[in-house]
């Protein structure tokens, strides 16, 4: 079996409460543990970042219902690729809502999805997956 991860950002139609936020992830975190995915989602000011792996065809079938949904939009795919091994195995659906200062460690970037498309180069894929595994590890050394 083929091991694969799609990395993506889009825009909530209304931003989110802590409430929504939390029914959003129990949902994802049943979900995604039926199906054997893992991931993590950010969340600032109405605009997400999320990981997703698994196999291929789980992770392919997920992004597609992910897409679907009518809560947001915009959605850009920064990277996707075959990996050998999960990134994130003990989450079923990680999550971090930025606050402002944490928003403000990552200087000038933008989770919004227009705002990716905008600034995207050859790096930004890998620097963001970088960056998501590298909160991954901090969160569960703390957790």
């Amino acid at each position: 079996m083929t091991m694969h991860f799609v990395l993506y950002a889009s825009s909530a139609v209304r931003p989110l409460d802590d409430d929504q936020i939390q029914g959003l992830l129990e949902v994802s975190r049943r979900n995604n543990a039926t199906v054997n995915v893992s991931g993590m989602l950010l969340y600032y000011e109405g605009s997400f970042l999320q990981y997703i792996e698994g196999e291929k065809e789980d992770v392919m079938s997920l992004y597609a219902r992910i897409a679907d949904d009518r809560r947001h939009h915009g959605l850009f795919v920064l990277d996707s690729d075959t990996i050998d091994d999960r990134a994130l195995s003990a989450w079923t659906m990680g999550y971090n809502r930025l606050d402002a200062a944490q928003q403000k460690l990552l200087g000038s970037f933008d989770l919004s999805a227009q705002a990716l498309e905008q600034a995207l180069d050859a790096e930004l894929p890998r620097t963001v997956h970088s960056m998501m595994r590298t909160f991954y590890r901090t969160a569960h050394r703390y957790a």
